[in-house]
């Protein structure tokens, strides 16, 4: 894929995959990991990761000067998926590129292996359209149920699955229903502008399941890889 050209204030949907489609994350202490390094290496200004094993849950009250805005995010075992505005020239290049290195330094460190982590640099797609826009927080969030054995084609209650989701741990799902879980790691900047608030958003991603989400991927022109 060719990378867009990247522009300040533009939404990104950024996504990688393991290596062979191989799990990046093999235990809770390496999403934990990822996470971290979200927070950490959003910034300008150089950093130190001390390797603690913590998730941000507040912001710490200091300048920043942030690279990106990170709007909704999911974590899988194979592959992940970042939702980002660009807050910077190259801001987005250079936090992918600080992210998944340092990642990759510290999983092959801890796995005793060398090589790439991940299949490659990164894939990114511009939001182009408000509708696009509407929709990839939806499909972002409902990856997990490929991993849950839900089929959303058997129309099982919307309502049970949002719930199912929500209680996935490495997803934002549950920031944007208000059920705060990383609050110093993703804007709720979005779900203002766009949704209103977290109840208006959980309504939105209801109705998407109920009347078949999938269709509307493809026809927003996301880049949907169902191998992802």
């Amino acid at each position: 894929m060719i990378k867009p050209q990247f522009s300040n204030n533009e939404i990104y949907h950024i996504y990688n995959r393991g290596v062979e489609k191989r799990n990046i994350f093999l235990k809770e202490a390496d999403f934990k990991r990822f996470l971290d390094g979200i927070f950490i290496f959003n910034t300008f200004l150089p950093v130190t990761f001390n390797g603690a094993d913590r998730i941000y849950k507040e912001k710490e009250n200091i300048n920043r000067q942030p690279l990106v805005e990170v709007i909704s995010f999911c974590l899988m075992p194979n592959h992940f998926h970042l939702l980002l505005r660009q807050k910077r020239e190259s801001g987005i290049p250079l936090f992918m590129q600080k992210l998944c290195t340092g990642y990759s330094m510290y999983f092959n460190k801890i796995n005793n292996r060398v090589g790439s982590l991940f299949q490659n640099k990164f894939r990114a797609v511009r939001i182009a359209t408000d509708r696009h826009l509407f929709y990839i927080p939806h499909y972002i969030h409902m990856n997990p149920l490929e991993i849950m054995n839900i089929n959303v084609d058997k129309k099982i209650n919307a309502e049970s699955i949002v719930n199912k989701l929500v209680g996935y741990q490495w997803s934002s799902l549950s920031d944007f229903v208000g059920e705060y879980r990383y609050p110093g790691i993703e804007s709720q900047k979005f779900i203002k502008e766009f949704f209103k608030n977290s109840a208006s958003y959980k309504i939105k991603l209801k109705e998407w399941i109920t009347e078949g989400g999938r269709e509307d991927v493809e026809e927003v022109g996301i880049d949907f890889d169902p191998s992802l």
